[in-house]
């Protein structure tokens, strides 16, 4: 038989390399196949004695022309052995091309799997997971070092379950990513401890599939968890579940993340400047995290794309970055309850801004003429409790959006008392309380504001008489004038007309006279503070239908408790420290209230109350119920600037809802 070739023998890169056999004969594509292919068991002989003598001759072989009479009793005719020499031939070279093709394909897919740490269709390892982490730079090997790490315990998570899985696929490895991070974020963020998980960090399921659509306040329906758009994770969304920790540099592995809602949970330290990286970032809420701290990144400022920015209640410090300029398409920021500094100018160019909120920060600087006059798209602005001076913005009461304007608690000493054109103007809230304003007479500026609904002058220091113009604003529901400088006098007769009033207070205010009988007519009336003044005369024999809380105390009122009183569902009433008369117990018995006083103590009391939590003596100087509580109540923008029925009694624990 012929000599058989050996795999040794051949070189199978492709190039054009001469090939011999081991006598150096060269190698023709008919001395193959090669030992241990399913073809060694013909006798190469045969076809060995063909091709050499065709090789030889260059002409047919014709039977019985070989030097082996055996070789020669199995030769076919020339014509047909000749056929089969040219097509076993080719056979051969045809197998040999798919067998170099598959060996190379089966060599390349070993080395990328074994560089890439890839297992093949089964769950890794949680070596072969941190491998493939560090490969990829997702984390660093110190964080994967340590079994207690959030790292860690993700790399264990990832290998387990369907979705754990390595693959060198450019999308499956992008949902790898996210999942790993998401996983990251929940060690990080004590997610074992999470009110509810939503579906969140399920095995058994895809990562698009960790949330739970929940319903929410005011109507609608949202998702709690990750959710998706076109198969990438776009939406992280984990409101109020007692998610404590800190937010992990991982975060950046969501590449294509849009809105990132973490309000009312307790996270901790400084933002991670990885997050930078999320440059597809639309919102980002994280108000009431409590405990950010250190001052705002300056990087915030490359996510241009941004529209919410919420940082509302933390710890931030220093100034807002210049930065936050080239936020051009920011629509909400709110930057309120911080330790924030500095002055507010860099925000002066961010035209797109609508609602700002800043209040009870350490702000400084002068509110001029041209204070924030590039904001166009203003609606609503709250710059109350920082430290700014200069005067109320009224240039901003006529761009036409403007609705909130807070400017409460500052060192605001001038309210300008300009005629303006605003016939656009769609102020409802302007809280200018607590600031020095010293003007002589009340801004007449305020009877443009015709849609004005809330208004709340309390504690400034304006002369002249109590402006009975208000009574034209007609769409008021608050009004409250407190703690206030005006002339003595009564009650503006004007301000029957306020028939949507449901707060009114002019306590301390210098108001003598009579309580007027027009009150009764006011039925959306909720809260009627009188107290401390020079009210005289009796009580009305009416009270407003829907009256809960009457503050009468410190007054001169004389006469009995009208039936009227009696017959209320009042929850509060105040009535210490006047000339009434009478018997509150039938009162006592069928109102469930929540307090109540008149002047029951003494030798000899004037009212009879076995339910008032506090009794007065008319007749002593004792100190007797706390003449500095308010009824006045800062609503926030978090409750869209309305008091939402809920009345709370300054320097006092007791706190009613409606």
């Amino acid at each position: 038989m012929g000599k058989k070739l050996r795999t040794g023998n051949l070189p199978l890169d492709g190039k054009s390399r001469k090939m011999t056999t081991a006598d150096s004969r060269p190698v023709l594509a008919c001395d193959l196949p090669l030992e241990g292919s399913s073809l060694e068991k013909l006798h190469l002989s045969v076809e060995v004695s063909l091709c050499s003598r065709e090789s030889q001759s260059g002409e047919n072989l014709e039977e019985g022309n070989g030097s082996d009479n055996s070789v020669v009793t199995n030769v076919e005719p020339k014509s047909s052995a000749s056929s089969k020499c040219v097509l076993v031939g080719k056979s051969i070279t045809f197998c040999s091309v798919v067998i170099g093709v598959v060996t190379f394909a089966v060599i390349f897919t070993i080395v990328f799997s074994q560089l890439n740490n890839v297992p093949d269709n089964r769950s890794p390892t949680v070596e072969e997971v941190k491998a493939w982490v560090l490969s990829n730079n997702y984390s660093s090997r110190q964080d994967l070092s340590d079994p207690n790490t959030p790292q860690f315990m993700a790399a264990k998570f990832m290998s387990s379950g369907p979705y754990g899985i390595l693959s060198s696929n450019n999308e499956a490895a992008s949902k790898w990513k996210e999942r790993y991070a998401l996983s990251v974020f929940y060690y990080a963020t004590n997610g074992p401890k999470w009110k509810v998980l939503f579906e969140f960090h399920r095995k058994t399921l895809p990562t698009c599939e960790w949330f739970q659509n929940v319903n929410i306040d005011h109507g609608g329906v949202a998702a709690i968890g990750a959710s998706c758009s076109s198969g990438r994770v776009d939406t992280l969304r984990l409101v109020n579940q007692g998610l404590e920790g800190t937010i992990p540099t991982e975060i950046a592995l969501l590449e294509e993340l849009r809105i990132l809602d973490l309000q009312h949970n307790n996270i901790r330290g400084t933002l991670p400047s990885e997050m930078q990286q999320l440059t597809e970032l639309r919102k980002f809420d994280c108000i009431s995290c409590t405990n950010l701290d250190g001052s705002l990144p300056s990087w915030i400022g490359k996510l241009t794309l941004m529209k919410t920015l919420g940082l509302t209640e933390n710890k931030f410090e220093g100034s807002i970055p210049k930065d936050f300029g080239k936020l051009t398409d920011l629509i909400n920021l709110a930057l309120d309850n911080n330790l924030l500094t500095g002055d507010l100018t860099v925000l002066n160019d961010m035209g797109s801004l609508r609602n700002l909120y800043l209040e009870e920060n350490g702000f400084t600087g002068t509110v001029g003429e041209a204070f924030f006059e590039n904001l166009d798209n203003l609606e609503t602005l709250d710059l109350s409790d920082n430290n700014l001076v200069g005067r109320v913005p009224i240039n901003l009461f006529s761009n036409g959006k403007l609705r909130i304007l807070d400017v409460h608690d500052n060192l605001i000493n001038d309210f300008p008392d300009s005629i303006v054109e605003m016939q656009e103007t769609n102020l409802e809230f302007l809280a200018i309380h607590g600031n020095p304003i010293e003007n002589e007479g009340f801004p007449s500026t305020i009877i443009f504001l015709t849609n004005l609904a809330h208004l709340d002058a309390t504690s400034i220091q304006i002369r002249g008489k109590m402006p009975d113009f208000l009574g034209d604003l007609t769409k008021l529901t608050y009004l409250f004038l407190a703690d206030t400088t005006f002339e003595p006098g009564s009650i503006p007769e004007s301000y029957q007309k306020l028939t949507n009033l449901k707060d009114f207070s002019v306590k301390d205010s210098a108001r003598s006279g009579n309580i007027p009988a027009w009150f009764s007519k006011l039925s959306k009336l909720i809260l009627l503070d009188l107290d401390s003044n020079k009210l005289a005369g009796p009580l009305p024999e009416a009270l407003p239908e829907n009256l809960k809380f009457l503050l009468i105390n410190r007054n001169l009122l004389t006469g009995t408790i009208p039936a009227g009183l009696i017959n209320s569902t009042l929850k509060i009433l105040w009535m210490d420290h006047n000339k009434i008369t009478g018997d509150l117990d039938p009162w006592c018995n069928v109102v469930a209230f929540q307090s109540a006083s008149s002047d029951c103590n003494g030798t000899s009391p004037l009212v009879n109350c076995g339910c008032c939590d506090i009794c007065c003596d008319s007749s002593s100087e004792a100190d007797c119920h706390d003449r500095d509580r308010l009824a006045q109540y800062d609503p926030e923008w978090q409750e869209g600037y309305d008091r939402k029925r809920l009345y709370d009694f300054r320097n006092d624990n007791n706190i009613t809802r409606l």
